[in-house]
């Protein structure tokens, strides 16, 4: 096991000599020892252990105090309150927001017990936090997943409507091709002007028709573009802002 998987315990308790005794029992976690209330506030924000031990009477700031801190900064921090006066202090240590109440003196293997029953605890919480952050960056993946899709549908259409209309256009564009051609091979073979007209009227408004047509569908939007009023931008609060 790495370092960093280690569980970080904060054994606070103004007793040096029980300090000592509970780190050379729990030689499986990384023990950082607090002598008072105020250190333990201030090691807490410095390591964020997994476990704290807080005793409840010392001085400088008691347990009760502490526990206040220390849940204003992390409310779901794991405390388990040590006391000799379970009686008289274990019901105000509760209500700061310890998690337990161990009585002393210490029986170091009640003590163990407790800690492990908290470190599965915390660490299956972790997993379902984890698994519950997994399962919400696979729904937003999803969701973007289904906007691509939805973007390329836009797209396809757009391409087969483009590309229905460009067909059109050929087509349109070869038969008037035609007609003009037939026009004029008949244009050259007539001699009357005017008997010309009459004889290929159907086929001189075909090919108007389809010149129209062509108009409307390729060079009529081309030219709205071109006389569209351009933009023009203006300085509004120190921004560019354009307007027409």
């Amino acid at each position: 096991m790495s370092d960093e998987e280690i569980p970080t315990i904060l054994v606070v308790d103004d007793d040096e000599e029980l300090s000592t005794i509970i780190e050379d029992f729990l030689t499986d976690f990384k023990i950082i020892k607090a002598k008072d209330g105020k250190e333990a506030v201030e090691l807490y924000k410095q390591y964020t252990p997994e476990i704290v031990l807080m005793d409840i009477v010392m001085p400088n700031m008691n347990g009760i105090d502490a526990t206040k801190e220390i849940k204003k900064i992390n409310p779901d921090a794991t405390i388990l309150a040590m006391t000799g006066h379970a009686s008289e202090k274990g019901n105000e240590a509760l209500n700061a927001g310890v998690d337990t109440v161990i009585s002393k003196p210490i029986q170091l293997p009640n003590l163990l017990a407790e800690i492990e029953t908290y470190i599965q605890r915390i660490s299956y919480n972790m997993i379902q936090n984890r698994l519950n952050k997994v399962e919400q960056q696979l729904l937003e993946l999803k969701k973007a997943i289904n906007r691509i899709e939805q973007h390329q549908i836009k797209i396809s259409k757009l391409v087969e409507k483009s590309i229905n209309k460009l067909f059109k256009g050929i087509i349109s564009l070869y038969n008037i091709t035609l007609f003009v051609i037939m026009l004029l091979q008949r244009l050259t073979s007539s001699e009357n002007f005017k008997e010309f007209l009459q004889q290929n009227r159907n086929l001189i408004v075909m090919t108007g028709v389809g010149v129209g047509l062509i108009f409307i569908m390729f060079i009529l939007p081309q030219t709205k573009k071109l006389f569209e009023p351009k933009k023009k931008p203006r300085f509004v609060l120190g921004r560019t802002k354009e307007v027409r």
